[in-house]
């Protein structure tokens, strides 16, 4: 006998689907992630050449890019070569699903979906080139700055306030996107008074002050406090806990880049009633 169209197996399967969907396209997503964050920071072309292996300079197939299933394929391995592929490949594609997947779970199909949606892939990519090379390339912080005045305009004029103070901004003034630049405006003070007391040395980079301005625009004031929070909690205790195990000193820099990106995925996840 068949399952009615309406019956809740049927809106389970369905919904299943959707979910799986949203998942293959967010890591096809991350799959160019993975192009951006290693030829970003060396300062190559992300369009050409054709994705070819760092080891042997071997062009690799179309075969061997699919998303997650490729790396299990190949086990890790280059096919021509047989040099490791980094772990960090599939991490960054089954990372960028998962988030696509949890956005979609948390805002829907909706316009604020895609700004967010792409906001968070940009920053993944920051997360991980921050984290190597420390330092955020101005193409990313520029890219995240569309989704979030986009999201930010949205907010400000189309929105009833009934639909503002709903929204994941949990604030019902039209004013908050911009007010949601006051983290920008307390790390920039950070960094030039601590330039002027270690002698030129800034305790925060310009490249985390830059970051700081898309997430402020996407958020809002209240929710960018608690994002500001949460990074500030996050990047004291790692630095606490690499200067216990002796990987740093207290000299040592530590790239607050990822950090920002935690608090501000913590931020669009988490609503303000709740912190």
């Amino acid at each position: 006998m068949p399952i009615p169209a309406t019956s809740p197996v049927a809106s389970l399967t369905a919904s299943i689907a959707s979910y799986i969907c949203v998942f293959l396209c967010g890591a096809v997503v991350g799959s160019f992630l993975n192009v951006c964050v290693y030829r970003m920071p060396r300062g190559l072309s992300v369009v050409k050449p054709r994705s070819a292996c760092p080891a042997c300079g071997a062009a690799i197939g179309a075969a061997d890019l699919v998303p997650l299933l490729s790396y299990a394929m190949l086990r890790g391995k280059c096919r021509a070569c047989g040099a490791p592929i980094p772990f960090r490949y599939p991490l960054i594609e089954f990372m960028c699903g998962a988030l696509w997947a949890a956005l979609f779970w948390r805002l829907s199909l909706s316009f604020e979906y895609v700004c967010y949606v792409a906001l968070c892939s940009i920053l993944l990519a920051v997360f991980f080139i921050d984290l190597e090379w420390m330092r955020i390339p101005n193409k990313l912080v520029l890219c995240a700055m569309l989704p979030a005045v986009a999201v930010s305009v949205r907010y400000a004029f189309a929105l009833s306030p009934p639909d503002r103070f709903r929204s994941v901004y949990g604030s019902i003034n039209a004013a908050a996107p911009l007010l949601g630049l006051a983290p920008c405006a307390v790390f920039l003070c950070i960094s030039v008074a601590s330039a002027f007391f270690r002698g030129g040395k800034c305790a925060v980079g310009m490249g985390d002050v830059k970051l700081l301005i898309p997430a402020g625009l996407a958020l809002g004031l209240r929710q960018g406090l608690f994002a500001m929070f949460i990074s500030i909690m996050l990047g004291g205790l790692a630095g606490v806990l690499l200067i216990i195990s002796g990987k740093k000193n207290r000299k040592d820099p530590i790239p607050f880049g990822p950090f920002i990106v935690a608090g501000v995925t913590a931020a669009i996840f988490i609503p303000m009633p709740l912190f």
